[in-house]
C-alpha cells in the first residue's frame, strides 16, 4: 500500500531530527514553544479536523499510518489547545488506535522511538491499567533495542513510571485539573508546587 501524503508529512515532521525550525527530536517532543504550537496549527489543524469527523479518512491501515493517526490525535491537540480542555478531547480515540494496532502487532515493525510514541497514549491515560500496560510495553522495548537507542527508551520508561506513580497516588493527573475544570484537593495543591508534578 502506498503511503499517503498526510502520513508522510506527519511522520517527517515528528521524527526528522534537524536543526532549525521546526525543531526535531527532543526539542519538539518534550519542549513547549508557541512557535511550534503555531506551526502544528498551520500545518496539521485541518488534518486533525478531518480525523475528528464521524467517518474520518482511515490512515491506520498500515503501521506508519496508524502511528501518524496516533500522533494526530494524541500529540497535536496538546499543541493546538495547550492548557485547555480540548487538549485531551481525542485521548480516548488515540488509545483505541493503540489497542487496535497492538492486537495486529503493528508496533513491531516500527523504529524504537516510533514505538515510544505509538504507546504514549497509554502513558497519558488516567486509568491505572493503561499505565501498567505502557510500562510493560516500554520495558519489553528496552530489552529489544541496541545500547544506542536504549538511552532514549530509558528516558521514556522513567517518565512512564513517574506518570504511573501519580495515577496510583491520585487516580488522575492533578496538573490537568484547571484545564478540565476539576477541583484540586489540598494534597494535590501541595503536590503541584513540587518540581516534576506537571508534564
Amino acid at each position: 500500500m502506498n503511503e499517503t501524503p498526510e502520513i508522510t508529512a506527519v511522520l517527517d515532521f515528528w521524527f526528522a531530527d534537524r536543526a532549525g525550525f521546526p525543531p526535531g527530536g527532543k526539542a519538539l517532543w518534550w519542549g513547549k514553544s508557541e512557535a511550534v504550537d503555531r506551526y502544528v496549527r498551520d500545518q496539521f489543524g485541518e488534518l486533525l479536523g478531518r480525523l475528528s469527523r464521524k467517518r474520518p479518512p482511515l490512515l491506520e491501515d498500515s503501521p506508519r499510518g496508524r502511528l501518524a493517526s496516533i500522533l494526530c490525535l494524541d500529540q497535536f491537540p496538546r499543541h493546538l489547545y495547550r492548557g485547555r480542555e480540548r487538549a485531551f478531547a481525542w485521548d480516548r480515540r488515540a488509545r483505541a488506535l493503540v489497542r487496535g494496532g497492538l492486537a495486529q502487532g503493528q508496533d513491531q515493525s516500527l523504529a524504537p522511538m516510533e514505538r515510544v510514541f505509538f504507546y504514549l497514549p497509554l502513558v497519558h491515560s488516567e486509568a491505572l491499567e493503561d499505565q501498567d500496560q505502557a510500562i510493560l510495553l516500554l520495558e519489553a522495548l528496552r530489552q529489544e533495542v541496541t545500547e544506542a537507542d536504549g538511552k532514549d527508551v530509558d528516558g521514556s520508561l522513567q517518565s512512564a513510571r513517574r506518570h504511573r506513580q501519580i495515577i496510583a497516588r491520585f487516580g488522575r493527573f492533578p496538573h490537568r485539573n484547571r484545564a478540565l475544570g476539576r477541583q484540586s484537593s489540598e494534597e494535590e495543591r501541595v503536590f503541584l508546587t513540587q518540581p516534576g508534578s506537571s508534564f
